[in-house]
């Protein structure tokens, strides 16, 4: 857990910011995320 928690700690960092940008390069941004996402950042960008 001590390891995902510092990468929870990164993701959501980055998550902020990508959030954003995802409204503006969804076709581009989200495609690139699930081929490189964690199975944790998988999880929420299914739900």
């Amino acid at each position: 857990m001590s390891v995902d928690r510092g990468g929870l700690f990164f993701d959501r960092g980055g998550l902020s910011v990508d959030r954003a940008s995802l409204f503006t390069d969804r076709g581009g941004l989200i495609p690139f995320i699930k081929n490189n996402a964690t199975p944790i950042q998988k999880q929420r960008l299914q739900r």
